[in-house]
């Protein structure tokens, strides 16, 4: 997902917007709070050294994710619009390649739920 906004605006606004999105929901979920220490989020890899249960992990990951596409909705250039569209039909591919793993985990229903 980073690679493809990145590669349709500018490298980093990806990021940028994700820790955006991160520190806006940080309320809502403490412990994707980027200053916390917790999370951390670095080259397409996510860390977690914090408490969390899973729905509520995945919960948070996905409100983000989904916040930060309407963050870079306003980043990119005019003739790239369609370019969240496009990162919302990777995200459901992503999922799909491992709804089995999702399913084990007991957040595919919430996972899919978010990016519909």
């Amino acid at each position: 997902m980073e690679k493809l906004a990145d590669i349709g605006s500018r490298k980093g606004v990806f990021l940028r917007e994700f820790k955006r999105s991160l520190i806006e929901k940080a309320e809502k979920y403490p412990f994707l709070d980027p200053f916390a220490g917790e999370f951390d989020y670095k080259d397409g890899a996510i860390g977690f050294k914090g408490e969390a249960g899973t729905k509520d992990f995945a919960r948070g990951i996905g409100e983000c994710l989904r916040l930060t596409l309407y963050h870079l909705e306003d980043e990119l250039p005019k003739h790239n619009k369609t370019l969240p569209a496009k990162l919302v039909l990777e995200i459901e591919a992503l999922l799909e390649r491992h709804r089995e793993g999702t399913k084990r985990l007991g957040v595919d229903t919430l996972l899919h739920s978010i990016f519909q």
